[in-house]
């Protein structure tokens, strides 16, 4: 299983069978294309085993920022095509409400979930008290309080609730919510989770975009062809 989403470029193996996970974490904003691969080799030479040894594969599928999610997906992929195994992917936020309540003080009732888009606003999702997605958007701070108050969440988690507490912070409501700032997923719990799957269930690998993609256009004045 690997991660490219969160920070960092993060890779590991686990063994269902003997229980051993192995892995190496980066810590990195950009440069993914040249770290994934040879840390998959790394920590794969590090277990013991060879490519064909891989029963399948699991991958984060966004939201993030693109480059490093479609080098993270795209690898994959190829790994599933070329070994024909399965591949699984979960969503960050998934990724981080399970990370949560597996590890955390988690308060039963509504989480929402606020993830870095490294600009003034933030991913966000909110999960029922049953695991149930409610709803999942980009949000600015205050777009975020009133979507948090409106459906009583209990539980703010993420890699950006420092930054979140810090743009709101002449909020007083604040003070009753259970806020929990993760920055980083343990990777080894991640390939464990893939790991227990039942390997029957298909799980979507579409990257999930919630932002459309930016596009520019030069300032240079274009040279304009004669017409024949």
């Amino acid at each position: 299983a690997f991660d490219t989403l969160m920070n960092s470029c993060s890779v590991a193996c686990y063994d269902s069978h003997r229980k051993q996970s192995f892995s190496q974490c980066i810590e990195m904003d950009r440069g993914h294309a040249e770290h994934l691969v040879p840390m998959i080799e790394g920590v794969i030479l590090k277990a013991g085993w060879e490519y064909d040894d891989l029963d399948l594969v699991g991958v984060t599928t966004g939201p993030g920022a693109f480059t490093s999610l479609r080098i993270g997906l795209s690898t994959a992929k190829a790994l599933s095509l070329s070994l024909d195994i399965p591949v699984f992917g979960l969503t960050s936020f998934d990724m981080m409400y399970q990370f949560f309540i597996q590890h955390y003080d988690f308060k039963n009732g509504v989480t929402a979930i606020l993830l870095e888009t490294k600009r003034e606003d933030y991913y966000v999702s909110l999960y029922s008290s049953k695991n149930k997605l409610l709803t999942m958007d980009i949000k600015k701070s205050q777009e975020a309080i009133e979507l948090i108050e409106e459906n009583s969440a209990i539980n703010i988690v993420g890699n950006a609730v420092n930054r979140f507490k810090d743009d709101v912070n002449n909020n007083r409501h604040l003070n009753f919510y259970n806020m929990t700032e993760i920055q980083k997923i343990d990777i080894k719990w991640l390939a464990k989770q893939f790991g227990d799957f039942n390997k029957n269930r298909i799980l979507d690998i579409s990257p999930l975009y919630l932002r459309n993609a930016d596009v520019s256009f030069s300032k240079k004045k274009q040279r304009k062809l004669n017409k024949f």
